[in-house]
Parts: structure tokens; C-alpha cells; sequence
């Protein structure tokens, strides 16, 4: 009973007309020495060398956070406010800078 509130309510927020919440992710333990498993969800999450990534809060991302939750902190962040910018390519940075 408890999946079919939790699919109310994704719904819901789709219905709504509401952008995802993003997570910030960040690695706080190393996965040497973890299961092969956990390694895997670490790279599909983007996390390598304790940094952080940014990620749309998603049901797929909240069950990998799950798997490696001893190894991760996660901080919900502002709807649009914070998203991450594109990056700009060092060539394109260059030009303008001659120019």
C-alpha cells in the first residue's frame, strides 16, 4: 500500500507542473574495498574522488543514494535557483578573450 502513495504523489508533482528537486551528492567514504556493486552505483551516481554532483531527485537516483548511503551525503537543493550552469569550453573562452 505504501507504493501506491508514494506513485499519488509523484504524480501528482507531475501534474502539478513542477520541476524535480535537485540533490547534491557528495562522496564522503572511499569505495575501495566495497563491493563491486557499490562501486557501480558510486560511477552511475558520477562520484569519483569525494567530489560532488548535482542530480534531478528521481526514484532511480534516490534508490542508488539508498545502496551507498554509509558512503554519500546529499543536501536537496532550491528547484532552479542553484542548477548547474553548462560548461564552457576553454576554446570558446579563448576566442572571446581575443577578440
Amino acid at each position: 500500500m505504501a507504493t501506491r502513495a508514494t506513485t499519488a504523489k509523484r504524480t501528482t508533482r507531475k501534474k502539478a507542473g513542477e520541476q524535480p528537486h535537485l540533490l547534491r551528492i557528495t562522496q564522503v567514504r572511499s569505495g575501495i574495498g566495497r563491493p563491486e556493486k557499490h562501486r557501480a552505483t558510486l560511477r552511475a551516481l558520477g562520484l569519483r574522488h569525494q567530489r560532488s554532483v548535482v542530480q534531478k531527485d528521481t526514484p532511480a537516483i534516490r534508490g542508488m543514494i539508498f545502496q551507498v548511503q554509509h558512503l554519500v551525503r546529499v543536501q536537496e537543493l532550491e528547484k532552479q535557483a542553484t542548477a548547474p550552469e553548462e560548461p564552457t569550453s576553454r576554446a570558446r573562452t579563448r576566442k572571446a578573450a581575443d577578440a
